[in-house]
C-alpha cells in the first residue's frame, strides 16, 4: 500500500524541520532575530504537522462511521 498524500506531507514537514534544525545547529543565524525567525518556521511546521494528524484521526473515524 502506497504512501497517502497526508502521510507524504508529514514526510515533508518532517524534511523542512530537520534541514532548519540542522541550520540551526551549524549557526546559521546572524543574530538573535534569525534565530527567533528559525524557531517560529519549526514552531510553524509543528503546528502544520498537528493538523495533519488531526485529519488523518477524522480520515480514519469516518471510514469506521461508514460501514
Amino acid at each position: 500500500m502506497g504512501a497517502t498524500d497526508l502521510e507524504v506531507l508529514q514526510a515533508k514537514f518532517a524534511q523542512d524541520e530537520e534541514a532548519i534544525k540542522d541550520d540551526m545547529a551549524r549557526g546559521t543565524a546572524k543574530n538573535y532575530d534569525d534565530y527567533r525567525w528559525q524557531q517560529g518556521i519549526i514552531q510553524g511546521i509543528r503546528r502544520c504537522v498537528g493538523t495533519v494528524r488531526d485529519l488523518e484521526k477524522a480520515h480514519r473515524e469516518s471510514e469506521y462511521e461508514d460501514t
